[in-house]
Formats: C-alpha cells, structure tokens, sequence
C-alpha cells in the first residue's frame, strides 16, 4: 500500500495569496481563491535560471501586483541635454457606471525592459544640486540614461464618480480624496475616476545652503498629476496634503485630501498580535514598500526602510489605512528626493517610529532622536512666536503653517508612549501657532466646520486632538470653535472623509462633541432644551460611510467603531450638558446599545484601539457588572492596557476606582464628579522632561466649567494673588488662566510677572508670554525679552555647575555634613524652577549623609514642603511619616532644660504643625473630607513660615470650614469651629466663612446656600479645591435637607424649597434622592408634593435586629463546622515555625479566633 503524500503548502503561489498568507491553488493564469474572493489575482512570479542544484526557483517580486489605475514615469533631466523618459505602466483598472450597473476591464500589464532591481527601489537616490539652474555638458547616451538613478513621478485620478461596490477590491482607495460626489450615500462606495492624463512638472531642487557634488548629477523632474511640491519641503504639509484644485478636478468640491500621523494613536510593539488579526489585511505594505523588511542598517536599503517604518505605523495606527497608503508612500518619496535635510528628517521619524513601536515606553534611542525633532520645532515655534503678527494674514498664515507642522510630528511621537497630561505641553505649545496659521481674524472664533472641510491635515489634526482630550481629561478646550453650519455643510461632512480614516470618529460626531464642549464650558447644564434636543436628533440622525474593505471583517469592525462612537456621543450629552448620573435612563440604555456593540465584534487590535476613548468615556456611566468586564477586558486585551505606567493603564485603574467608589459610596457615577486623568496628574508629571516640554511646564486640575466671574461672583484677582509668592502665586496664577476665560489674560499677564521676579525659568517665561500673545482678547502683545532670558540662562546654569562641583568635591572628600548640605542646595535649586523629581532625587539623597535626627527632620522637612508646593497628594503621606518618626527621635533626644531646649521645643512644635498641614492638604485632596475637617480644626497657628509659600490663612479657613460642613454634625461644628481659640484666628482672615457658619448654626441654609454660589467664583478658582467644591456643596445641602425635615412628620415640599431657596422640581429631586439613599427616613407624595415621616415601630425594629443578629450567628456557626470538618479530614495544612515569624499566623487562624472571640 503506497504511503500517502503529506499535503505540503505551496510556495509557488500568486503574489495575492502570498501577501494574504493564504493558500493558493496555483490556477493559471489568475488563481480561482483570488477570483472566488472577488478580488484581482496578482500573477505569478516569473522562473529564474536554474540554480547549482538545477533547481528552477521562483524570481521575487520587483513591484507588488496591485490592480489600481495608476501610471508611474520615471524622467530625468541630464545637465544640458534634452529629456528622456523611461515609462513604466502598471496595470490599471477602469471603472464605468451604466445602467445600474458596474463594468469593469483589467488591462494587460506591461512591463519595461529596464534592468531588473532598477524599479525595484529608489533607494540609490543621488544628491540634489545644490543650485537649481546648474547645468554643464554631458553626454546622454542610452547607457548613461539607464545607470543613473531614478525618481518616480505618478500619475494620479482625482475624479470621482459614486457606483455599487465592484467585484475586485483592488482598486485606488478612495481616502486619497475628501471629495465625494452629493448624490452617494452611505452605502455608496466612492471610485476613482480620470477624465484626463495630463502630467504637470515640478521641479525638485534642495534649500540654498545644502552642498552639490562636483559634477555629473542630474536635476531631477518629479512629475505628479495635480500635486505640487514645494521647493523647500515642508515636515507634514509636503508629506501628506494635496492642494485643492487636485480634488476638486472631476467633483469639482474644490475641497482638500489629505492622509498623516495621528496625535492621539498608541503604538503596540511588535509582540503585539492577535490570533484574528491580521497584520497587514489590506495590503497596506505591499502598497508601501517590498517583502520582506529590508535591511535598516544596509545604505542601499534606506528607502525601502523608511517605506516599512511608515506601513507598518499605517496598518497598526490608522483606522482606515488602505485609504491613505497611496498617497502616503508617494509623499514620502517626494520628500525623500526633495532635498538632504528633508530627507534626514523622514528617515529619522522613520527611526523613532521603530523605537517607540518596538518598546511603549521611552529608550535611550527614542528619548534621543524625539528630543532633536523636539528641539528643531521648539526653534521653528520660537521664531515665529517672537515676531509681531503680519498686518496681512495671507502673509502670516504660511509662516505659521510651515512651523506648525513641526509641532504636528511631535504630537504624533510624544502620544504613543505618553496620554493626554503630557500631550497637552505639546499643545498648548501649538496653540498660538494654530491660532496664527488659521484665517480667521483675531475676534473671530475658528470655524470647525471649514477646518474639517477646507483646511490642511494638520489643522485637522490639532482640532480633533483638542476636543478629544476634553473629554477624557475633563479640562476646557484651548479654543471655543465657531460649529455653526448649514445643512449643506453638514451634508458634506457626513458625505467627505475628513479625519474619520484616522480614528474611526466621523466629522458629524467631532462637531456636536465640540458644540457639547463649548456649551458646558459656557453654560454648564443650564443649557436650552431646545438646543439639547436639537443635539440628540443630529446624534442620532448622523450618517457615516461604513468604510467598506476587500475583507468583509474589517468592514463590520469599522462600522461597529463608528455607532459605538454614537453611543458614545449620547452619553456624553446626557451626563456632561443635561447633568444626568449613570442612573439615568437614557444613559444606561446608550451604555447597553455599547456594550452590545462591543460584544458582538471579536476582540482585537483592530477595533479595540480605536475603541479606547469611547471606552474610557462610556466606562464611567456603566453599573451592570457584566458591562464593566466587558470593557475591562478590552482594554486589557491590548497589550498597552496592560502593561503598568501606560496612560490606558492608568485610566483603567481610574475607571476602577471609579466603579469601586460608586459601589461603597451606593451611588451613580456624575460626569463632574468623575474624571479620567485628574487624580493621576502628579505622577505622570515630568515624564517628558527628557524630550518635552520644559522642567517647569506643569499640568494644571481640570475644571470641566469655566468660571464665570461677574457681579453676581465677584472674585478680586490681585488682592488673592498678593497672599501668595514664588511657585505657588505661579502655579495658582496658571491654574487661573486655564479655567476662567474671564481673567485669562490678566492671570497671564500677573504670572509672567512672577516669573521675571524669580530670575530663574526661562522656559516657563517663554511658554506663558507665547500663551498670552494667543490670546484673542490681547490687542497687545508682549515682546520676548531676549537679553534678559540670555543673561538668566547664564546665570542658572553657571549654578547648576558650581553646585554640581561643590557636590562632586565634598563626595569625594568624605564629608558628611558638607555633603548633605549640597544635596540640600541642589535640591532647592531644581526646586526653585519646578523640577519637581531632581529636587525629591537631592532631597532624599540627602538623607544617607544626615548624621543627627534633626538633620533627617530637616531634609524630610523640605520633602514635603516641596510635595505640597507641587500638589502630589500620593507621596504627601510617607514622606510626612518620615518626617514624624524623625521628629519624635529628635524631640527625644533633645530634650533638656534652658533657652536651648525651649527654642528647640518650639521648633519641634511648628514642625508637627507643618505636617499636620500638610497631612490636612492631602486629605482634602484626595477626597477624605471628615478626616480633613478634624486635622484641619485642630491646626495650631504657628506655621508663618508656610503661609503665602504654600497656602494662604484664608485657605486654611474654607477649606476647614466646607470639609466640616460637608461631614460633621450641627453639636460637633458648634464645638470644634465656632467655639474653638485655634481656628477662630484663620477663621477671621475670609469674613464671609464667619457668615455662612453663623447662617448655618442658625438653621438659616438659604443665606448658605447663597453665600457657597456668590462665592462659587473664589472656590472654583482653587487649585486644591476646585475638583472637590461641586461634591462638597452637595453635601453641605444634603445635610441641611435632613436636619431641616428631622422635626416634621410631614412638610410641603414648597415650604423646604422657599426655605432654601431653590425650585420646586429641584427641592424634589433632592429629598427623593435622599430618601432612596436612606438619609431621609419617610415618602413622597408626588401629587400633594408633600413628604411624610415614616413612624418607626420599635417593636419591629428590636424583631429585625434580632433576626438579623440570628442570621450572623448561623453563618458564624456553619464557619465553625466547616473549620472542624476541614480539620478532621486533614485539609488544613499548618505552616512551619520559621514561616510563621516571618508572616504571621495564617489568615484562616485569625479569622476563626475572631469569630470564637465574638461568641
């Protein structure tokens, strides 16, 4: 019996299947797997010449197959001669509408005769002569023509005409183009078109400065069909817009393509795959560059390099990258070939998109090569920054655009290893820029629509990033946006591309997220119901290309991106602008059409990525626990989820902390009480000091409503101010400047101030004059002092030297004390400009050279006094532990009797009051109001020397007051804050916290209650308070409703609502909250609006304790049985004595000796 042959796969496939790794049946001329697909069959790769085997071996690929439309012209232009043309033509597809039908014709492929590998790549790319009209006398014969080098030039299809979906996918994606015609609609698959090949030349010639060689290079003539290319290469806009008049040809929209780098994309690392996802399912590689991946550190390989860099950041970053590959790759070799600055500028983005893509955190080779392409944007910024705005905008606007685009790159390479916290440095650094490069005048708002529609990708770019972030950082947008449109805009929208390739977020929902925004900021939820209904119909009546691709998956992962996006938007509405909790109706309805979504489409990186803000954002409204595994499983699922220290890491531990919160509290989550970054703002601050923004460059709270300072919230912004100096006026000062509009400019203005009074952050004055030139209130603007930022550059340098060499000689010198005194200097040095972790590095170094416990009381001292400057609330703790355990060792071993011993006892005293202040700060802001009303109350006042460095005495006094309103009861606030000596004096430096003490010891709540809102301005305006005032106010009037109802059996909800001065509806709301939570014992009646007392029997309360307390017994009781079976069969294994020392006796031992302990 003859032994079965093994089916062994087949090499010798076509170059589809092969790419598709898919097997393939070898029918020629085109296989029938290709043709069942409904896609083009690539051919088979011609036999080679028999190897010293004699074995016929299939010849690689010179191009990838791939079916498009698409002529490529190679021209070169030899010094003093005519032209030549070499002519490659791939094969093209046509497409023709009629009679309702599609027709399609592939055409025969014709294939030049030029050498083989001569097409292959373009990587043997000479230098570009340094002068544009240099020629000499050379000979152009044949065989010169065919060894020079080669640039290609393309011929492109910009018509579009609309038509059903044809049988063969490989066509030219249609994402090149924003364009479409008005008649398709969402199903309608948009095609390219040509009405003409007319070819435009352009001459490619390098900057002025750039050398030539000697002789014999030729000027090149880069062809492209309706594209031009600037002389000096331009870092994005050359790499991914296409002028208008190129896709407005065969539409005639006259609107602008453009493809690029996303600012708000993570990038996985090269382990990362799923078991479903392929990873190049479009053939977005093929499009790009050759297979396999060249070799990077090969010269000749540098193209093709660069080409696999920028593919495989396609396929893993874009959510739609078959739309852009085209185009992408033709505008990186436009680039590549412009001139040898442009070119080493692509290849070293190539190089970061390689470091950061193999590792999600910064390596050395990554913090390097984005901190040159840091530093080269920082210069583009500051030279246009540092000159006055052109009278004509026309002549401003390119001048910004171009420096923009530098900022644009390092949106795209800060982002994939860092979140939002960080991104927003680079943003706000792009702000002014932005605001420049737009062309709207200086009064008038930017018009998101025509920035969606008209603008170039990177203005796109910078408006989807700002509105995005909002909504996951809780902060205010850097511009208020002109949304309004007509119906025909927003038809063109729905119907143009726009960035919906980018993130999956269709132009529609981008728009009603930033009318959401602005009305929230300006209107917090009193908004118009008509303008909220007005929303919820745009939201639900949007309509959006489903994003149709040869591989029907894809096609349903993305349209399953976009409604979820949908649902996304709706619950945004509901919880940001109308108030609602995750109680609400309508959004926990948003919240299961969510979670449906998501459960009905396969995990993966595809759509899970695209998947990760609308999941941040729909995860704090949900409550059924099957919807929150749901999504803590996606997120996990990637492999940035889970790794530790990722920003999708950290808002997934938000997002538990959220949903355990709520569980305890029994609560539903509110959007202005929930944020997604805001409590972990300090420990991701300085992460990109490396390659970032400046040392000093801080993220501020945020403040989701812009507060309102008027008449009705008078807030006194210099006489606050003058309580504080040094870092805290500045940090105070820009946490002003970012959430209220109204005192923007003059918080600016008061904090540049500052800033030139310390001498000593330069790049801090640079960041904060740029902010405020931005501003569109300022008529004028403040002039950069360069003299004085050289002379204090100087100067802090040449200090940070000498204390570096103080330091290095008494190290090596062996003194202690001397050393301890220069890690204390140093520290104090970084500490001066806000360098918040050299400072802690110094000041904890410091501490292995203390020889005293006053010396370690001293450097834990300056610990946390610098922890509480910068508001890190986490490490606030231990270092006040520290500090505390030194204390008591020091006042032990000091104690004594003399004026020595009575000064060193009140220094002990004022330092245990410091960290009782500080321990009162942290508390406070982290949310543990009882605990910091009690440490607050009991605060002696001999802390002089904190008062104004770190808070202010009026500080003291609200914060004290609120918390204990918040959670103490009427007898306890009578004894700890009215009738106390201590508290009394802070108490006396804010007057109006005497007055709503007095009103609320007096039952007086709406004199309270009206009090909190006049002075609402001055709490918001609060760095530490300000993420915790909404919360407490709730609960300074949820304890006024229950001690004002206490006494009744019943009340008319009209006389609790005069009483406190509020509506009727919301008196209503209120007291059913309260008695569904249990703080109101008693029901309402709706219909009489009245609420009646339950009468307690106690009778039946005495029955149910003892019920339960039989309950409690039974279950103690089988515990114990359980314990003695385990222990009669031998299940309990005891642990060996040395075990026990080193962890305790065994948890089952201790839970049972309590139990027995109870009985």
């Amino acid at each position: 019996m003859p032994t079965p042959r093994m089916n062994i796969r087949s090499i010798n496939g076509c170059y589809t299947c092969k790419n598709r790794k898919k097997k393939c049946d070898e029918t020629h001329p085109q296989c029938l797997r290709c043709i069942g697909m409904g896609i083009q069959c690539g051919g088979y790769p011609p036999l080679e010449n028999p190897d010293s085997r004699g074995v016929m071996r299939r010849a690689r690929p010179i191009l990838p197959a791939t079916g498009t439309k698409r002529g490529t012209t190679f021209k070169m232009v030899m010094p003093g001669s005519t032209k030549y043309t070499a002519s490659h033509v791939s094969s093209s597809t046509t497409s023709s509408v009629a009679a309702g039908r599609s027709q399609t014709t592939n055409e025969e492929r014709n294939i030049s005769t030029e050498p083989q590998g001569q097409m292959s790549t373009f990587s043997q790319f000479p230098d570009p002569p340094s002068q544009p009209g240099h020629s000499s006398t050379a000979d152009t014969t044949q065989t010169s023509l065919m060894q020079q080098p080669v640039v290609p030039t393309q011929s492109r299809d910009m018509g579009y005409v609309t038509g059903q979906l044809p049988a063969s996918s490989d066509r030219r994606p249609h994402g090149s183009s924003s364009g479409s015609s008005a008649g398709a609609s969402s199903l309608e698959i948009v095609h390219s078109h040509t009405p003409s090949n007319h070819l435009e030349e352009v001459h490619i010639h390098p900057s002025q400065g750039q050398p030539g060689p000697a002789y014999g290079v030729p000027a090149f003539e880069h062809t492209w069909n309706e594209l031009s290319v600037p002389t000096q290469s331009r870092p994005l806009d050359s790499l991914f817009s296409v002028s208008a008049s190129g896709s407005g040809s065969g539409s005639g929209s006259g609107s602008r393509s453009s493809g690029s780098l996303p600012s708000l994309s993570f990038s996985p690392s090269e382990d990362e795959e799923s078991a479903s996802d392929d990873e190049d399912p479009e053939g977005v590689g093929i499009v790009m560059c050759t297979i396999p991946t060249p070799d990077p550190h090969a010269q000749s390989n540098t193209l093709p390099f660069v080409l696999q860099s920028y593919a495989r950041w396609a396929n893993f970053s874009v959510f739609e990258p078959s739309r852009i590959a085209y185009q992408l790759r033709d505008n990186i070799l436009a680039r590549f070939s412009s001139s040898q600055a442009s070119r080493n500028r692509v290849i070293l983005i190539a190089n970061a998109i390689t470091a950061i893509g193999r590792d999600a955190k910064f390596t050395i080779r990554s913090t390097s090569i984005v901190a040159i392409l840091y530093d080269e944007a920082q210069q583009s910024i500051a030279h246009v920054t540092s000159k006055q705005p052109a009278s004509r905008r026309e002549l401003d606007i390119p001048l910004a655009s171009m420096s923009f685009d530098h900022l644009v790159e390092m949106l795209l390479l800060q982002c994939w290893s860092l979140g939002p916290r960080n991104l927003m440095g680079l943003m706000h650094a792009a702000a002014p820029v932005f605001r420049r490069a737009c062309p709207e005048p200086p009064e008038q708002l930017v018009s998101l629509p025509r920035i969606l529609l008209e603008s170039a990708f990177h203005h796109r770019q910078f408006a989807e990033s700002d509105v995005l972030l909002t909504l996951v950082s809780g902060r205010s947008m850097f511009f208020k946006y002109d949304v309004s449109f007509s119906e025909e805009t927003w038809d063109r929208i729905a119907r143009e591309d726009g960035l919906q390739w980018l993130r999956g977020l269709p132009g529609q929902f981008l728009v009603l997220l930033a009318w959401i925004n602005g009305l929230c900021e300006e209107f917090g939820t009193n908004v118009d119901p008509q303008i909220l209904a007005e929303i919820e119909n745009r939201v639900r009546s949007a309509r959006f290309a489903p994003g149709v691709s040869s591989d029907p998956i894809l096609t349903v992962r993305r349209l399953a991106v976009k409604e979820c996006w949908r649902q996304t938007v709706f619950v945004y509405l509901y919880m940001a602008l109308c108030g609602a909790g995750a109680d609400d109706p309508r959004v926990a309805q948003a919240v299961k059409a969510f979670t449906r979504i998501i459960n009905g489409v396969k995990p993966g990186h595809n759509p899970d990525t695209f998947l990760l803000i609308p999941m941040h954002v729909v995860g704090v409204a949900a409550r059924r626990r099957k919807d929150r595994d749901s999504i803590r499983r996606r997120i996990f699922g990637l492999q940035k989820g889970a790794n530790s220290g990722t920003p999708p890491h950290t808002a997934l531990l938000k997002l538990t902390d959220i949903w355990e919160r709520t569980e305890v509290e029994n609560r539903a989550a509110v959007m202005a009480m929930e944020g997604l970054y805001s409590e972990y703002q300090d420990d991701m601050e300085g992460v990109v000091r490396g390659a970032g923004p400046s040392a000093s460059a801080e993220t501020q709270k945020p403040v989701k409503r812009n507060i309102i300072v008027d008449d009705q919230h008078p807030f006194d912004l210099e006489l606050y101010i003058s309580s504080y100096k040094g870092q805290a006026a500045i940090k105070r000062l820009r946490f002003i400047a970012a959430n209220s509009a109204t005192l923007q400019a003059d918080a600016l203005r008061l904090a540049i101030d500052q800033v030139k009074s310390t001498n000593i952050d330069v790049n801090l004055y640079h960041q904060l004059v740029t902010e405020y030139n931005a501003l569109p209130s300022v008529h004028k603007q403040i002039t950069l002092d360069q003299d004085w930022m050289a002379k204090v550059k100087t100067a802090k340098d040449a200090e940070g030297d000498r204390l570096q060499v103080e330091l290095k000689t008494y190290t090596t010198n062996l003194i202690k004390e001397s050393t301890r005194m220069a890690y204390r200097d140093l520290g104090n040095f970084y500490r001066s400009f806000g360098d918040t972790a050299n400072a802690l590095k110094h000041y904890s170094k410091g501490r292995e050279s203390c020889t005293t416990a006053g010396h370690v009381l001293q450097m834990n001292m300056a610990a946390v006094e610098l922890l509480v400057e910068q508001l890190n609330f986490a490490q606030i703790y231990s270092y006040v532990f520290k500090a505390e355990s030194a204390l008591e060792s020091a006042s032990a071993g000091g104690a004594g009797t003399g004026k020595g011993a009575d000064k060193a006892d009140a220094e002990y005293d004022r330092a245990r009051s410091k960290l009782q202040l500080a321990s009162g700060i942290a508390q406070l802001g982290q949310g543990n109001f009882q605990k910091a009303a009690w440490t607050f109350l009991k605060l002696e006042k001999n802390v002089d020397d904190w008062l104004g460095t770190l808070v202010a005495p009026a500080d003291i006094a609200i914060y004290g007051t609120l918390a204990a309103l918040a959670t103490l009861s009427r007898s306890q606030i009578k004894a700890s804050v009215v009738e106390s000596d201590t508290f009394t004096y802070f108490i006396e430096q804010e007057p109006y916290i005497r007055e709503i003490i007095d009103a609320y010891t007096n039952n007086n709540f709406k004199v309270v209650l009206e009090l909190l809102d006049r002075h609402s301005s001055r709490h918001g305006l609060d760095v530490v308070l300000a993420p915790h005032i909404g919360l407490l106010t709730s609960l300074i009037r949820d304890r006024a409703l229950v001690l004002y109802t206490t006494p009744f059996t019943s009340i008319r909800l009209q006389r609790l609502a005069d009483a406190f001065g509020l509506t009727l509806f919301d008196v209503e709301a209120h007291i059913v909250r309260l008695v569904r939570e249990g703080q109101v014992k008693g029901r309402v009646d709706a219909n009489e609006k009245v609420l009646v007392a339950t009468q307690v029997d106690p009778r039946a309360e005495l029955f149910q304790r003892a019920l339960k307390a039989g309950v409690e017994n039974e279950a103690t009781a089988r515990k114990l049985i359980l314990r003695m079976k385990l222990i009669q069969n031998d299940l309990v294994v005891k642990t060996s004595k040395s075990q026990q020392q080193r962890v305790g006796p065994p948890a089952q031992d201790e839970e049972m000796g309590s139990i027995v302990e109870v009985q």
